[in-house]
């Protein structure tokens, strides 16, 4: 067990920020301005300073700057680690294999809760960020490389992929988690709004708080519709969209060709009909893939490219809430 594992974690209502009969613990170092406990940070699953685990910590963490207004008072980081984002079993057999690296995140541990933050190729922040409390867990376990989080609110998440360096010292790390804090309203990960840290319940156009505007399902759908991979462009996932625009090209070209050297007859041959299923199948998976990563609550940026722009304020687009267009 750690060595600082008494007045590591400390009890607070829904693992949130001390309450005032509670003195905050004290911040023993910070690293660009996060608050950190090295002790346990850059120890190994012994609890043996290592350089190299310090270097690949800072590494990370200077990923994480945008950090430290989502952070509580008297909360601090002690282990960061990679890992993929949950999906389920149908998003695993439709599109893991595809496009995995969009599910990449960092799981940033601090002493009253796990921050999920989604990352891109280079680990750069999404603008996205959920949290899990653990007053909000049942049990938590690392199986395979995975980590499974069963919450009190009757549902599971699996963490796949965490990064194998650091896999003993969650192990050591998961005995210590204060898992029988009792919350008043258990739930499951929930997602924090990137401007002013609400917590997001439900999906919703916009921050109830701050008013930030977040993407809507009706106009990615429209664009997915409208464009190949169109949904990707709308969430800024441009690879995607580049694959896709690629394969549907391709398939158009084939039918195209086709009609050109055989008329009217095309309809009755089979690759005609294979490439009709083709971009059926293509727009189908973009749709649903497109669906998944919306719930991850992506703001509107402001400041947009000017094309962008344009597509927004055509009336094809124009579907959602006179509030939420207006923001956008």
């Amino acid at each position: 067990m750690l060595t600082t594992t008494d007045d590591l974690f400390l009890p607070s209502e829904a693992a949130g920020p001390p309450t005032a009969d509670l003195p905050a613990p004290i911040i023993r170092e910070r690293i660009f301005g996060i608050p950190v406990d090295p002790e346990v940070l850059f120890a190994d699953a012994h609890n043996v300073y290592r350089a190299r685990i310090e270097k690949r910590q800072r590494q990370l963490i200077v990923k994480l700057a945008f950090i430290r207004s989502f952070l509580h008072p008297g909360e601090r980081v002690i282990l960061i680690t990679t890992a993929f984002s949950p999906l389920r079993l149908a998003e695993q057999l439709l599109t893991a294999g595809l496009f995995l690296e969009l599910e990449r995140a960092l799981l940033v541990w601090t002493n009253y809760r796990i921050l999920h933050v989604p990352v891109g190729r280079h680990k750069h922040y999404r603008h996205a960020i959920a949290q899990i409390r653990y007053g909000d867990i049942k049990a938590i376990r690392l199986r395979r490389g995975a980590l499974e989080v069963d919450y009190k609110k009757g549902t599971t998440e699996i963490f796949k992929a965490v990064d194998f360096a650091e896999r003993p010292k969650i192990r050591q790390l998961l005995p210590a988690l204060p898992l029988t804090q009792k919350v008043r309203t258990p739930s499951a990960r929930t997602h924090l709004c990137p401007r002013c840290t609400r917590s997001l319940i439900k999906p919703v156009p916009s921050c109830k708080k701050c008013g930030l505007v977040f993407k809507t399902k009706t106009r990615m759908r429209a664009a997915t519709l409208l464009s190949p991979g169109g949904g990707y462009l709308y969430l800024r996932h441009r690879r995607p969209f580049a694959y896709f625009t690629s394969a549907e090209a391709i398939a158009v070209s084939t039918g195209a060709l086709l009609f050109v050297n055989q008329g009217q007859m095309a309809w009755a041959s089979g690759p005609t009909w294979m490439a009709l299923a083709a971009l059926v199948l293509l727009r189908a998976l973009a749709w649903f893939h497109a669906t998944h990563l919306l719930n991850e609550f992506v703001p509107c940026r402001e400041g947009q490219h000017p094309v962008i722009k344009k597509l927004a304020k055509l009336s094809w687009l124009r579907f959602g809430p006179r509030k939420t267009r207006a923001a956008a």
